[in-house]
């Protein structure tokens, strides 16, 4: 029997080589098989699909160009937003750059204005609002600084005697 040409419309599983599209020869009882029959179509002149001729390059290149402006257009909005994007960080970063320098500025003048940093200097003396724990710890710390050997289990008024006379920690004698 004389052998037609069909196209293959669907792929065939296990038939790795057969994809759609491709032209293959099968004789009538092939095609004709369960396969086959709802896997291909005659390639013949006999069919009108393989008769119609249409010529897409013209709106194909015409789409192309339309996707291509369209793209271009994305990216220059997306550059415009980056470079705001970084305008706007550079501005923040800038502003508190200046806000840290003023603070260093401020904490300068403030320890060159004459008070002696690391000494306490109580706003009212005799006046604390600070617990027992607080005040304990402090006179601990001050005591350690300046060398003077202790007891750690001592209560915070019994450790304020071993500080030297005029510490700040150490009450006023009445």
């Amino acid at each position: 029997m004389a052998k037609s040409k069909y196209i293959l419309l669907r792929k065939i599983i296990g038939a790795g080589s057969l994809l759609p599209g491709a032209v293959i020869e099968l004789s009538p009882e092939q095609a004709a098989h369960p396969l086959y029959r709802t896997r291909v179509r005659k390639a013949d002149g006999d069919s009108t699909i393989g008769a119609l001729s249409v010529d897409v390059t013209a709106e194909a290149e015409r789409i192309l160009g339309q996707a291509k402006r369209a793209v271009e257009g994305m990216a220059a909005d997306a550059h415009a937003e980056a470079e705001r994007i970084v305008s706007a960080a550079q501005e923040e970063a800038d502003r508190m750059l200046k806000e840290a320098r003023d603070e260093a500025d401020r904490i300068r003048a403030d320890a060159s204005s004459g008070s002696q940093p690391g000494v306490l200097t109580p706003a009212s003396p005799g006046a604390s609002d600070m617990n027992e724990k607080d005040r304990k710890a402090l006179i601990v710390a001050r005591l350690k600084e300046l060398k003077v050997e202790h007891d750690g289990r001592k209560g915070a008024d019994e450790l304020a005697t071993l500080l030297p006379d005029g510490d700040p920690l150490k009450p006023a004698a009445n």
